[in-house]
């Protein structure tokens, strides 16, 4: 089953949804379980982002989900039959979906890091102020390796968290960039 932009589906949670955005996923130096994956290949299932359009029993409902395609499959003959019935009837809703706005998506990343001395917290605000230019994981990478903070990643548990987010799943050369880094305390 080839899911595409435009049909209806099942997403994780109960409803009827439209696609709107089909997103490719790719691995990075920052995927938990490469295996045998090269840094740069797709995934196997995309991001599916979806606008909702009615409850399971079938009453205008609308927002939005963003889910892996595993969790997405296109509506049974029935259910599309008794959607089609509805838009005929009602093609008012169909465009009130269609305005309906998709607010902005956060992916968010969270780097655990042991920090003890209020010294070496403050040599991460230059690192704070390299990402929030955008950057990929392997660039902040480098860029820990050079103002010498990767000491500071812990082989098990941090007692502070970076953390960074991507906006919209935005890309660079296959990899998310990342922006709006913080350091709080766990």
């Amino acid at each position: 089953m080839e899911l595409k932009q435009g049909d209806w589906i099942y997403s994780y949670s109960k409803g009827i949804f439209r696609i709107e955005e089909i997103v490719n996923k790719y691995y990075e130096e920052c995927t938990p379980l490469l295996g045998n994956n090269k840094i740069g290949d797709e995934m196997p299932t995309r991001t599916i982002v979806s606008k909702k359009f009615l409850s399971s029993t079938f009453k205008k409902s609308f927002g939005f989900e963003v889910c892996d395609e595993s969790l997405a499959s296109k509506l049974s003959k029935t259910d599309l039959d008794k959607l089609e019935n509805l838009i005929s009837e009602k093609p008012h809703l169909l465009k009130k979906l269609d305005e309906y706005e998709i607010p902005q998506r956060q992916t968010i990343f969270n780097l655990e890091l042991q920090i003890e001395k209020k010294s070496d917290l403050e040599k991460f605000d230059l690192l704070v102020k390299f990402i929030n230019k955008g950057k990929t994981y392997i660039e902040i990478e480098n860029e820990m390796e050079t103002l010498d903070l990767l000491k500071f990643k812990p082989k098990y548990f941090g007692n502070y968290l970076l953390r960074f987010i991507n906006y919209d799943d935005e890309l660079r050369d296959k990899r998310r960039v990342w922006k709006n880094a913080e350091i709080r305390k766990q």
